[in-house]
């Protein structure tokens, strides 16, 4: 039996669960297979990047200080969030895929326009074969006006089997 790694990207979306779903289903209690859990931190957001500034040194020196925290705070929540996350994704697959072996990844994302190469990147470095990712149903109207990162992984994932979920 060949050994399978499989990145999965899960996000606590509905989308996400079902993907988790389908692998589950389709690996079964394989013990040849590893699946990669990876959960992409949302980027800070753009209110927490500057602060106003000051005309004094000292004033711009602690504004600088409070963003520099409240940043941190954020990041911390933000990556608690994601433990959690993955907890449950790791409880769930050992419900449903039991022999399965589970890692887990969480990474800094720079925004929409990069998950896709962020997926690919992750799933290079893990030494996955497949990547796995949900997409969301959209009104037509707005799938002509914004891509998907499925088509960006499905584009330029040379060498890797990608499965899109509905």
């Amino acid at each position: 039996m060949t050994a399978h790694r499989i990145l999965v990207a899960v996000d606590g979306s509905d989308g996400a669960r079902r993907a988790l779903a389908y692998v589950a289903e389709i690996v079964g209690r394989r013990p040849d297979t590893t699946l990669h859990l990876l959960h992409l931190l949302p980027p800070i957001p753009p209110r927490m990047l500057e602060h106003p500034g000051a005309e004094r040194p000292e004033e711009e020196l602690a504004l600088e200080e409070d963003l520099r925290g409240r940043q941190k705070r954020w990041l911390a929540e933000q990556e608690e969030a994601a433990r959690r996350l993955l907890d449950d994704a790791e409880r769930f697959l050992a419900d449903h895929a039991g022999a399965v072996r589970v890692e887990r990844e969480c990474r800094p994302s720079v925004g929409s326009a990069a998950v896709a190469r962020e997926c690919l990147d992750a799933a290079r470095a893990g030494g996955c074969d497949t990547i796995v990712l949900a997409r969301q149903s959209m009104p037509w109207f707005r799938e002509v006006l914004h891509a998907h990162p499925s088509d960006a992984l499905v584009r330029r994932g040379r060498g890797l089997a990608v499965w899109v979920v509905e």
